[in-house]
């Protein structure tokens, strides 16, 4: 890009050189031509380093005066090294004798005074602002990603201890009356909260692991319904590996569950569906509860802490690059729908049991 970028320059002062050397009568020599060329080269050349140094030490209020002292002897040097590579690939000619001098002190010396001020302040200088511009930007835009990062884990972390005080809820409930259930249940939790721990603070993760997570809960849930619950997986292979929010599907079926199966006397069935369009996965979580009370189905969703985080999530990692929404669906129930870019795992990644692609989740 430099090389480019100092090309167009050369060549267009080559030009204005031409036209004004025209318009004196001047005769025009390859010399004419060669000067400005060799001139853009060697700032090409001098540039990157020159924009690395301007951007890895950016002026601060602290180092202010320090800063300024070094950049001033780094046009010094750069000045230096212009005249030396000037020197020795294009001497001057002296229009007087119109010969060209010898390589030595007295060039570099003529050299220096001619160029100095213009490399100084009308090269390097100019160079040196557009590194702190860049500076400037890159840090502007590294706080952004931080903030976006920040609010992300602060979303995501309203989920855990949700789920985590419903399921402590259900423990509790079933003490007094199946111990034995309550102990797998506390078994399975510790098998969740490890899963939760082992992935840190990453934002996505694929489809298939999300999976497996939602099957680690619903094996949970499945102990408190005493089988009246069936959550059962239609996932399209193809979209195993894509990304998807950590955290996404669990507070979604864990909402279906407390919310529309809890409700009914006989129990209930939740589908999670996957499909894609090229350009858009689509998740679909529907349950055949009692649907949205009216109020909420004006709002086109159910109240909670699930639901308002997970919209929150996806809009802050997509932006109107999705859609998430909550409706009645006409057999009966609520289908929850999440529309978000498609994009697939380069790397292979472990795939879910046949068993959740097949139907429904056996009771282990």
């Amino acid at each position: 890009m430099s090389f480019g970028v100092w090309t167009v320059i050369g060549l267009a002062e080559t030009v204005s050189r031409y036209q004004y050397q025209k318009s004196l009568g001047f005769p025009i020599t390859l010399y004419d031509f060669g000067v400005p060329l060799v001139n853009s080269y060697i700032w090409a050349l001098l540039t990157p380093p020159v924009l690395s140094f301007a951007t890895r030490y950016p002026v601060e209020r602290n180092h202010i005066a320090r800063r300024f002292l070094g950049y001033f002897l780094g046009g010094v040097l750069f000045t230096i090294v212009h005249v030396v590579l000037r020197g020795v690939l294009f001497p001057v000619r002296d229009p007087r004798v119109g010969q060209v001098p010898t390589v030595g002190w007295l060039l570099f010396k003529r050299l220096f005074l001619a160029a100095g001020t213009e490399d100084m302040f009308q090269i390097y200088m100019p160079i040196v602002v557009f590194g702190q511009m860049i500076a400037y930007y890159q840090r502007f835009k590294n706080r952004e990603v931080q903030l976006a990062e920040a609010q992300l884990e602060a979303l995501k972390s309203r989920l855990q201890p949700h789920f985590l005080f419903n399921t402590l809820n259900s423990i509790s409930a079933l003490m007094f009356s199946d111990v034995k259930a309550a102990d797998k249940m506390m078994s399975r939790l510790g098998d969740l909260l490890r899963s939760i721990l082992e992935e840190g603070g990453i934002q996505e993760t694929t489809l298939s692991k999300e999976l497996q997570f939602l099957d680690m809960y619903v094996q949970i849930e499945k102990v408190r319904f005493n089988g009246r619950l069936e959550v059962v997986i239609h996932a399209d292979p193809a979209t195993l590996d894509a990304h998807v929010p950590q955290l996404l599907l669990q507070p979604l079926v864990e909402n279906a569950i407390h919310h529309g199966i809890a409700k009914l006397s006989g129990g209930g069935t939740v589908r999670v569906t996957s499909f894609h369009d090229c350009t858009e996965l689509h998740l679909r979580i529907t349950d055949n509860g009692r649907g949205l009370e009216p109020a909420s189905n004006a709002m086109g969703q159910r109240h909670g802490v699930g639901l308002t985080a997970t919209r929150k999530r996806l809009k802050a990692l997509y932006g109107d690059s999705q859609n998430f929404s909550v409706d009645n669906v006409p057999e009966g129930g609520v289908e929850v729908s999440i529309d978000i870019p498609f994009s697939v795992e380069a790397m292979a990644v472990r795939q879910v049991s046949k068993s959740m692609l097949n139907g429904a989740y056996a009771e282990s």
